[in-house]
């Protein structure tokens, strides 16, 4: 049986819930159903940070952008690869707000996805990761393709056309991946 939660009641649910908890260590399953249904209740809504992708029940990936979901076209060649419906993720790390969250979400992406990991990066040593977050971040300011290919540190076809808050977010993990390499470069000198 479930009971509606009444705005007037809300407080002496949660005085009855924790103070069975203070006396008995726990609460009956049924105060902690209520406790569930009041926090889903009272959650602030927001669109999420990011999306996990689920496949066979494991998450493959995160990514910024919601992937394919039920009800999406095409939606049946994902689910016969054993795709579940994306959840959402919120980034609620204290004091880190969601521009950080989606910037360390990227950095993680080039390094699950593009491979470039910690073993990568520690052979730039010549200061190429802080050109290209600059060239980034710069794009993201306006600055054109043509006026920023000088400073590119690879070759031209790694340097991707992408809207203003990608280039913040990958301008952003670039100048992660550098601050990590400095960390592991310091850590390791005699």
């Amino acid at each position: 049986m479930t009971t509606e939660l009444v705005p007037s009641t809300v407080d002496d649910t949660l005085a009855e819930i924790e103070h069975a908890i203070e006396r008995d260590g726990n609460c009956t399953p049924e105060q902690a159903m209520t406790l569930l249904r009041l926090a889903k209740a009272t959650a602030p809504r927001r669109q999420p940070d990011a999306w996990a992708t689920i496949q066979r029940g494991q998450v493959v990936d995160a990514t910024l952008h919601k992937p394919r979901a039920p009800g999406d076209s095409c939606w049946e060649f994902y689910q016969a690869r054993a795709f579940s419906a994306p959840q959402p993720l919120y980034m609620g790390f204290p004091g880190v707000g969601a521009c950080l969250s989606r910037a360390m979400l990227e950095r993680r992406r080039q390094v699950a996805q593009e491979g470039y990991d910690a073993e990568h990066d520690d052979i730039y040593r010549d200061g190429q990761l802080l050109r290209a977050a600059a060239v980034y971040l710069l794009r993201a300011a306006g600055i054109a393709r043509l006026r920023t290919l000088p400073f590119w540190p690879w070759s031209r076809q790694w340097l991707k056309d992408d809207d203003e808050q990608r280039c913040i977010d990958k301008g952003a993990a670039l100048l992660f991946a550098e601050m990590d390499r400095r960390d592991r470069s310091e850590s390791s000198a005699p």
